[in-house]
């Protein structure tokens, strides 16, 4: 792996410098979703931004570094995006809803960002924080009040917690990637039946009472 020490001698305003790394990044988001972290060479990306491979390096001193930052910052987009669409006028279930629509919009908009995270499992599988990972995370503190609303109206049947933040987090993923990988890249069309399932679930009311009956005793078995 090529590494060049890091130097940040022009520009010396901060300002600049933030602004020049996002337009660095940007680039380099679009670049590796479009040739793959294998194939993306360095010079190449340098002469896409008109600037010398060196002044690369000393924003980012490897290949590898550019990558992490390139998708770390497509997460925080996507952060700040859903926070930025949130209506609190709106009732907490329709909150949902729409965090959820925008979510999918969101990579509608940018499906270089969602290569990214399959390159990332890809390539460096044995990273020790997958930036899918720490996304997560910062989802679930943003909306977390959100969450404990809906269980203190009475709302949601039990108190929030990772392991069902996980499951949403699954799902929500999991129908990007499928849908993805199938060639469906409209995914703001799937919110409706993903809240659908999340919200309402599979289950008739009366379905749900026998299965209720029959796992009540049985701790080990899912509950509705």
């Amino acid at each position: 792996m090529q590494t060049v020490p890091k130097k940040m001698q022009t520009p010396r305003d901060p300002a600049l410098v933030a602004r020049r790394q996002d337009e660095i990044l940007e680039s380099a988001a679009r670049f590796f979703s479009e040739h793959g972290y294998q194939n993306a060479d360095m010079q190449s990306l340098a002469n896409e931004l008109n600037v010398g491979k060196g002044t690369l390096y000393r924003y980012f001193p490897s290949k590898e570094e550019l990558f992490f930052e390139a998708n770390e910052r497509g997460m925080r987009l996507l952060q700040e995006y859903i926070d930025s669409k949130r209506d609190r006028s709106l009732s907490a279930l329709e909150q949902v809803r729409a965090a959820i629509r925008t979510f999918f919009r969101f990579f509608d908009e940018n499906h270089q960002y969602l290569e990214l995270l399959i390159q990332e499992r890809a390539e460096f599988k044995n990273r020790r924080e997958p930036t899918y990972l720490k996304q997560c995370e910062r989802g679930q503190k943003n909306w977390a009040d959100l969450e404990q609303h809906l269980f203190e109206t009475g709302m949601l049947r039990r108190k929030p917690n990772k392991t069902v933040d996980h499951t949403v987090n699954n799902m929500l993923y999991g129908t990007l990637f499928t849908s993805y990988f199938a060639g469906d890249t409209r995914f703001e069309d799937h919110t409706d039946r993903v809240v659908e399932v999340l919200l309402c679930g599979l289950l008739s009311p009366s379905a749900q009472e026998d299965f209720l009956a029959t796992t009540s005793e049985d701790p080990g078995k899912p509950k509705c």
